[in-house]
């Protein structure tokens, strides 16, 4: 029995649980079910920020480990607006037992946050261990299309290469789409340039957040973009943007929008669903 286990199973034990979450943008809250703050591995950890743990399941086989988070929303950290918006979706978690009377603790718990729920002021938030990335998809797909994501290692394009990246400022929002004139006033690419891009918040209530671009017209000098943003948060106008160009995975495109045809990752020749029938001989009824 570790010394920690030791402690929890004295008749008066000053054990209490903490955990520790941390966005990909780098931003770490940490909370504990102790009535004052602690510092748990460097990062402090206060009875106000309002998360709690609750029952976990774990296992020696192969089964994905799972648990729950749970809590109110009355930190300044982990709001409600955040949480709509998914900046906490896929934060990092880890989870201790700690000795508040000398700062001892031990971890119990690493893993990711899955589903975030959020009703009357509070939030669940499911907890995914380790195991969980076992049920991660690996190898390919022969499919017409690309299968690398763009400027990833396998595409090898260049994203901050001149002309696939724009900023600019919102003009005007429409119902699903935003008017958005351009910081650089001599981009003169094509209508359709952005389409299948990504859009990334600058500043205002959509910063850091990524929208995927579904359409791209153009009105003068103005570029009409659709956008879904991924999450209830949206830019408002006078807000500032970055447009990233995007790629519909074809071979024309990667040919002739990127000069990228050594790097396609699809297979264009394959025979479609049709190729059976339309091999098949027809004859006279």
């Amino acid at each position: 029995m570790s010394v920690l286990g030791t402690r929890m199973a004295a008749s008066a034990s000053t054990i209490c649980r903490a955990w520790i979450l941390r966005r990909e943008d780098g931003v770490v809250l940490g909370s504990t079910d102790h009535d004052g703050e602690l510092i748990v591995n460097g990062v402090a950890c206060r009875p106000t920020a309002g998360a709690s743990g609750g029952a976990f399941e774990a296992g020696t086989g192969l089964g994905v480990d799972t648990g729950a988070i749970t809590g109110a929303l009355r930190d300044d950290t982990l709001s409600e607006e955040d949480l709509s918006a998914g900046r906490w979706d896929g934060a990092s978690v880890e989870g201790f037992i700690v000795d508040w009377s000398d700062g001892a603790f031990e971890r119990t718990f690493r893993g990711t946050l899955g589903e975030v729920v959020e009703e009357d002021g509070t939030f669940r938030a499911e907890l995914l261990g380790q195991s969980s990335k076992l049920n991660t998809m690996r190898g390919r797909i022969y499919q017409a299309d690309c299968d690398a994501i763009l400027g990833d290692a396998r595409c090898r394009v260049d994203l901050t290469a001149t002309g696939r990246r724009a900023t600019g400022r919102i003009l005007d929002i429409g119902v699903g789409t935003v008017d958005v004139q351009l910081d650089d006033t001599s981009f003169r690419k094509p209508a359709g340039w952005f389409g299948h891009g990504v859009a990334i918040g600058l500043d205002g209530p959509a910063t850091g957040l990524r929208g995927q671009v579904e359409g791209d017209l153009l009105e003068g000098s103005v570029r009409r973009v659709g956008i879904r943003w991924n999450g209830a948060v949206t830019p408002s106008i006078g807000d500032k943007l970055t447009l990233e160009v995007g790629c519909d995975k074809t071979l024309t495109t990667c040919r002739d929008k990127f000069d990228n045809r050594l790097n396609f990752r699809g297979c264009p020749h394959i025979p479609g669903a049709d190729w059976l029938t339309a091999a098949l001989p027809v004859t006279a009824g």
